[in-house]
């Protein structure tokens, strides 16, 4: 895991213990995204996501107690 301040990066690795084509799909397509995303409990009201290197993202999160929130950024490259 690298993280670098000056540029708000974070990067994971993780292995995960499923085949490539369903990992990619959680991953890739926002309606599978939007079923995972987030701590337990939490639930993304609505999410603008475009897979591709560069697009932005904008990701909504209602935690189970408190107000809503916003996840922003840009796809890694």
């Amino acid at each position: 895991m690298a993280a670098r301040s000056a540029n708000l990066t974070l990067e994971i690795t993780r292995l995960l213990p499923a085949a490539a084509p369903i990992v990619f799909g959680a991953f890739s397509d926002p309606n599978q995204l939007a079923e995972w995303w987030g701590p337990r409990g939490f639930t993304v009201p609505s999410l603008e996501f475009d897979p591709r290197a560069g697009e932005s993202y904008r990701i909504e999160m209602q935690p189970p107690a408190g107000d809503r929130f916003y996840l922003t950024g840009e796809s890694g490259r």
